[in-house]
């Protein structure tokens, strides 16, 4: 019914689970995770390259490439990725 009334708010919940349904069908490849944090000085702007190990609504699990660590990315952070 929420639907009927605000008939946008379905098409904007639609695109955010297409993300994150495409980012799920690229579990294990290997990736260039763009991420801004516009609070800090230090990590201001930074690249993690990885593979994608799960997504859910609010993070990504990359493992990254040199050193195999586990790195949790808030999605709110994400501006691009870049797939290779």
């Amino acid at each position: 019914m929420i639907n009927d009334v605000y008939p946008n708010r379905r098409e904007e919940k639609n695109k955010f689970y297409y993300g994150n349904n495409f980012l799920m069908m690229l579990k294990g490849k290997i990736a260039n995770f763009y991420v801004s944090f516009p609070n800090s000085k230090e990590w201001k702007d930074i690249i993690f390259k990885g593979n994608i190990e799960n997504v859910n609504d609010n993070f990504t699990l990359i493992r990254d490439v040199n050193s195999n660590k586990l790195i949790l990315v808030c999605n709110n952070f994400i501006d691009y990725i870049v797939f290779e």
